[in-house]
């Protein structure tokens, strides 16, 4: 009996051990914001993801978008991203693969006191390339699948006394979608803590830790901590 509680106790950890995986990261972001007028923006997002310290290509992304401003509060866009990811980490992908997705974000803004509250709500409709085998083991690509993707951020700022200086805190959770694009079950969550630096009216940049949670299609976890550094441009409509 004590035998077979022995096994199982060394397997319960072998398994735990396999299933959690955790990649320490540094990601880089380009924001660059272009007013047409008051209401209409245009904007551009470049990220460049790298994991085991900056040693292995993790995922490139690039996301324009084309945004309306209602009011103080509202802002609506709609936009496009490509992404390619890389294979990396204990439970890797059999490949590289890309993803083109199209979106619709809704974003709420509003304030106490000095705190900065935002709400960012984001539908992806998602063609990712589908990796198959060959008869004879080989990996290749053919087609694509779609699915949906539904991603709520909740994001707090704060200034630090009366300087350039901020605090923002994020913490964003990402959910599968039903047939009937109800979001159901999280498979990745990400919490950043950072400080920002205005340097103009037209320039800020941010740097701080992110903590990526993430379920992984073939079964197990990744805790992945992430050194995020994030350059943002705003161009004043003429």
């Amino acid at each position: 009996m004590k035998k077979i509680t022995a096994i199982a106790l060394i397997m319960t950890l072998a398994l735990g051990v396999r299933s959690q995986d955790v990649n320490p990261s540094v990601w880089g972001l380009y924001n660059g914001r272009y007013d047409l007028n008051d209401q209409w923006f245009l904007n551009t997002e470049v990220h460049l993801r790298f994991t085991d310290g900056v040693s292995t290509f993790q995922q490139f992304l690039f996301r324009p978008q084309v945004s309306y401003v209602l009011s103080s509060h509202f802002i609506f866009s709609a936009g496009y991203t490509y992404i390619h990811s890389y294979p990396y980490g204990a439970q890797p992908i059999a490949t590289d693969f890309a993803e083109n997705n199209l979106w619709e974000e809704v974003m709420i803004n509003h304030t106490w006191n000095r705190l900065k509250f935002s709400h960012r709500l984001r539908m992806e409709h998602r063609w990712q390339q589908r990796i198959v085998l060959d008869e004879m083991g080989g990996v290749g690509k053919d087609g694509y699948t779609y699915g949906n993707r539904f991603r709520y951020r909740l994001t707090l700022e704060h200034p630090i006394g009366s300087g350039p200086w901020s605090v923002v805190v994020y913490d964003e959770v990402f959910f599968g979608t039903n047939q009937f694009l109800v979001p159901q079950g999280v498979n990745q969550n990400w919490l950043y803590i950072s400080a920002k630096y205005k340097v103009s009216d037209r320039l800020a940049v941010q740097t701080g830790w992110q903590q990526q949670y993430l379920e992984l299609a073939g079964g197990g976890t990744q805790q992945n901590p992430t050194w995020l550094t994030a350059v943002h441009l705003r161009i004043p409509a003429r």
